[in-house]
């Protein structure tokens, strides 16, 4: 434990291609140690979701057919919906620069 410290933190060594280290020395205002902190704890928290999806699936009753069905379905709403919503901007769009037609 680390009573004088608020958060104890493990060090770690890291390696990087010299060329990567001569690019980073152009840029000393970036904490490049909070940079690799970040990434690494990113890259924990995608994995720990992936863990968690990997423990739904295995409970899961779906076979691979029923999930490409649910795939595709949700596609096909998609581009449906996508579709909609461009129609709605094309008639603004269309609506807006055609002249008025007021007789004088």
């Amino acid at each position: 434990m680390c009573p004088h410290i608020l958060l104890c933190m493990a060090n770690m060594t890291l390696s990087i291609p010299d060329e990567v280290h001569e690019k980073m020395k152009a840029y000393p205002h970036i904490r490049w140690s909070e940079v690799a902190r970040r990434a690494i704890t990113e890259k924990v928290e995608t994995m720990e979701r992936w863990d968690e999806v990997e423990r739904i699936c295995q409970k899961s009753k779906l076979t691979m057919k029923d999930v490409e069905e649910i795939g595709r379905k949700i596609k096909h709403g998609a581009a449906e919906a996508f579709r909609r919503d461009a129609d709605k901007w094309l008639s603004t769009r269309t609506s807006s620069s055609q002249p008025s037609s007021k007789t004088e």
